[in-house]
């Protein structure tokens, strides 16, 4: 019984650092995603304000459009990967 005790509390142990890993991960990676979003808006912004406004406007909806294309798909993704949690 002290045996399934210590694997039980082992795993539980595993467990919680993948999630803590999960989180830190997802942490890091929308700090990351803001800093270039952020870099890239106002990259568009500063070409826009020397004379290069076509340039400016594409770099800044580019970026939009990738950020929201990436957060769409990861809804979706989510969404479907939740609706198989159900089913099983």
């Amino acid at each position: 019984m002290t045996m399934a005790e210590t694997q039980a509390a082992h795993r539980q142990n595993l467990e919680t650092k993948v999630v803590d890993a999960g989180i830190n991960s997802q942490a890091k990676g929308q700090i990351l995603a803001f800093i270039l979003a952020f870099t890239a808006i106002v990259g568009g912004t500063t070409l826009a304000l020397f004379d290069k406004p076509t340039a400016g406007l594409i770099t800044i909806l580019t970026t939009l459009a990738t950020y929201t294309g990436v957060f769409v798909y990861g809804k979706k993704k989510q969404s479907k990967e939740l609706s198989e949690k159900r089913e099983e």
